[in-house]
C-alpha cells in the first residue's frame, strides 16, 4: 500500500462524545487534553461541535444570562484554551436555524400542555433522547410542582412554570432535522484517516446524534461528562453521585462507557478518564499492528510471483553482456 493509499484508507475511529453542559469551562480543558494526548501518540484526530468556536460558545452563554463555570483564575491561560480550540473545532450544524424551529415547536408543546411522558408518546418518531433524560425531566417536573421552583438550590432557582421547565430541557427535543443537519456536516468533514473522532455537543445530543451514525457502529465508544453535577442533591444523593463517578462505567446511555471527570480546583485543569487514555494507549498499538501487518502482506510474495520473478531473471541472463 503506498502512503497516499495509506492516507486515504478508512479506519474504525475511537469516538468520543464530549456531552457537555455549555456554561461549565472545564469541557474546554478537556477537550484540549485529549487532542494533545492524541497528538502525541501520533493519532490523527479532529474535533466536531455544534458551535462554530469556542468563542462563540462563551458570548452565547453570557448572553443567555449564565455564569461561566470553572473558568481559570489566569486568563491569559483561559485565552490560550479559548484560541486553541477555536483552532481545532469543525462546526456541525446551524444553530440559529435550529433554535426558530425549536422555538415554534415548544410553544406548540407548552400551549397544550403536556407532560414529558405524553409529549414522548406523542412525538417519539421526531424526537430521540435516552431514557434516563427522560426520567430526569420527570423527575424534575414533579419536584417543581411540588416546590413551585425550578433548579430548587441552585443559582438558577427560579419560579416554576411550564416555560421555564421546557427551556431547561429545549435541547432534549431534538427533531430529526437537527441532527440532520449536525450529521450531514460531520459526514462531509471527516477524514477517513482519522483515529479519534471527538464530538462536543450538550449532552441532551449525545444519544440521538450516536444513533444517526450508524457508520461508526463497530467502533469503540465513551461518553465523557459530568451532567450529573447538574441533577440536585433531593433528586440524586451526593453518595449516589460518587458512586456513580467511582465506578464510571456504571451509567449507561446506550452508547458505551459513560464517563465522568475530575476538575483540579485551584488550576480548573482537567484530567482525562483513565480509560480514555488507555483507549488512545490501544489505539496505538492497534495503527502500528496494522501498519506491521500490512508491510508484511506487502513484503511476502506469492508462489506463483516468486516463479514468475525467476523467469524473468533467467530471462535477462541469457541476454547479459560479455
Amino acid at each position: 500500500m503506498s502512503k497516499n493509499n495509506e492516507d486515504t484508507a478508512i479506519r474504525n475511529p475511537l469516538v468520543i462524545y464530549i456531552g457537555e453542559q455549555h456554561d461549565n469551562m472545564a469541557y474546554g480543558s478537556l477537550v484540549e487534553q485529549i487532542i494533545k494526548d492524541s497528538e502525541s501518540k501520533g493519532l490523527k484526530v479532529q474535533v466536531f461541535s455544534e458551535f462554530e468556536t469556542q468563542t462563540q460558545k462563551i458570548k452565547r452563554e453570557i448572553k443567555l444570562g449564565e455564569s461561566l463555570r470553572n473558568v481559570p483564575e489566569d486568563s491569559q491561560e483561559f485565552t490560550r484554551i479559548t484560541q486553541f480550540l477555536d483552532d481545532n473545532f469543525i462546526k456541525i450544524g446551524d444553530l440559529n436555524e435550529r433554535e426558530e424551529v425549536l422555538r415554534k415547536s415548544l410553544q406548540e408543546y407548552q400551549k397544550r400542555n403536556l407532560t414529558p411522558r405524553q409529549l414522548y408518546e406523542e412525538t417519539k418518531s421526531q424526537i430521540v433522547v435516552a431514557p434516563e433524560i427522560y426520567q430526569m425531566m420527570e423527575m424534575q417536573l414533579d419536584e417543581g410542582k411540588k416546590t413551585g421552583l425550578i433548579d430548587k438550590g441552585t443559582k438558577q432557582e427560579r419560579p416554576f412554570t411550564l416555560d421555564n421547565f421546557y427551556h431547561n430541557f429545549r435541547a432534549q427535543f431534538n427533531h430529526s432535522f437537527v441532527h440532520g443537519r449536525m450529521l450531514e456536516d460531520l459526514r462531509r468533514e471527516k477524514q477517513n484517516n482519522t483515529d479519534v473522532v471527538v464530538i462536543v455537543s450538550g449532552f441532551g445530543h449525545t444519544y440521538g446524534l450516536d444513533q444517526e451514525l450508524t457508520e461508526f457502529k463497530g467502533c469503540q465508544k465513551y461518553v465523557i461528562t459530568n451532567f450529573l453535577d447538574n441533577i440536585p442533591d433531593a433528586d440524586l444523593s451526593k453518595d449516589d453521585k460518587n458512586k456513580i463517578r467511582a465506578k464510571e462505567t456504571s451509567a449507561k446511555i446506550g452508547i458505551g462507557g459513560l464517563l465522568a471527570f475530575d476538575v483540579d480546583p485551584d488550576t480548573k485543569r482537567v484530567t482525562i478518564p483513565s480509560i480514555v487514555s488507555e483507549a488512545l494507549e490501544r489505539k496505538v498499538n492497534l495503527e502500528a499492528l496494522d501498519l506491521a501487518t500490512t508491510s508484511a502482506t506487502k513484503t511476502e510474495k506469492s508462489w506463483v510471483e516468486k516463479m514468475a520473478d525467476k523467469k524473468l531473471s533467467t530471462s535477462k541472463e541469457g541476454y547479459r553482456e560479455i
